[in-house]
């Protein structure tokens, strides 16, 4: 039997404290893209900018600005980047989970803090997941979308404001997430915007990455059903490519998805319910995080990973040495990296 499961042990699910305020479900709403036909695209529009770090940036920071696009196909949802006319795929997310959008919004956010503020990403993440389960702050709003007037929900987290290590942080320390919901608008995610002053003593503006939907019709709207591609304007016989091509990646994804031996996944789920608890919640979660991770890293990467792990148990000279090697942390790396995300999207 592979040893992985017993290696990685996810982390364990942070438990309500009593008289808090938990939002996760404003900010990850189940079943969000139930009402997202197949074929159908969501559009986001994505801007970055400002600098919050301790210390000022070493260079001019210019804003950010991409287009997200959303697309439905069966049980998958596919998320894809388009930056400087330049299209790259995000990640295939199980549809049934809900929205990913919100967690490409909670990792930019958190990356970004990392970079700049140089702190560990592991850090923030925790401290997100703390300030969500009993110090957000909850409101009705009434927005526009489109044409429209519409009401919404309102979640907003200050993950640092109490903090221990928030004078290490620059502005950073007074960090703002902001999630606006709505189940009058497909996807559910009006606006996701994360905040943060400029640092005492500097001159720049402070943090702000803003991701909004798009209503149909509008500017920078992409028409529903039909590829990123496009859109942004191309002849339709690319724009049939486009979608050619898309249905060859789902058919791809499908298979990888299937190329996890049920060994594996059960060895993993085993695994992750021996840390988390041995219940219907956690098998839910848990059988959730290993088809995450199988819809990002081929079986064959995850199987390297799982073999330098246990690899890296070991003692002695020659095993300190393979700890070390590039390849090897690498490969971890990868895993490590799906592994975040499937905590994200699974055990909030």
């Amino acid at each position: 039997m592979r040893v992985l499961a017993a290696i990685f042990r996810p982390c364990p699910v942070i438990r309500t404290h009593s008289g808090g305020r938990d939002l996760r479900h404003v900010f990850f709403r189940d079943g969000s893209l139930a009402g997202i036909g197949k074929g159908e695209t969501l559009t986001y529009q994505t801007r970055t900018s400002g600098w919050s770090a301790p210390k000022p940036a070493a260079e001019a920071q210019d804003p950010q600005e991409e287009m997200l696009s959303l697309a439905v196909s069966g049980e998958q949802a596919v998320l894809k980047r388009e930056r400087g006319g330049v299209e790259q795929s995000i990640g295939t997310f199980p549809a049934s989970v809900g929205n990913p959008i919100v967690m490409y919004f909670m990792e930019t956010a958190l990356r970004d803090m990392a970079k700049q503020a140089g702190g560990s990403p592991f850090y923030i993440r925790n401290r997100i997941k703390e300030a969500l389960l009993d110090k957000a702050e909850r409101e009705s709003v009434t927005v526009r979308y489109g044409k429209d007037d519409i009401t919404a929900e309102r979640a907003t987290i200050r993950p640092f404001v109490t903090d221990e290590a928030r004078g290490d942080m620059g502005g950073f320390a007074g960090l703002v997430l902001a999630v606006t919901v709505s189940d009058e608008v497909p996807g559910e995610y009006l606006s996701l915007v994360a905040s943060a002053p400029a640092a005492e003593g500097t001159e720049a503006e402070g943090y702000r990455t803003a991701i909004t939907l798009q209503a149909p019709g509008g500017r920078n709207a992409m028409m529903r059903g039909l590829s990123f591609a496009a859109a942004i304007g191309l002849v339709s016989t690319l724009a049939a490519g486009s979608a050619i091509a898309q249905d060859a990646g789902v058919r791809a994804m499908a298979d990888r998805l299937n190329d996890y031996p049920t060994a594996a996944r059960a060895d993993y789920v085993f695994g992750c319910m021996a840390a988390n608890g041995q219940d219907q919640k956690s098998l839910r979660n848990c059988s959730c995080s290993i088809d995450v991770i199988a819809s990002i890293l081929p079986y064959e990467k995850y199987e390297e990973a799982e073999t330098v792990l246990s690899l890296q148990q070991a003692s002695g000279e020659r095993m300190s040495a393979f700890k070390t090697m590039n390849m090897a942390t690498t490969i971890v790396a990868d895993l490590r990296r799906a592994q975040a995300e499937a905590e994200m999207l699974c055990f909030f």
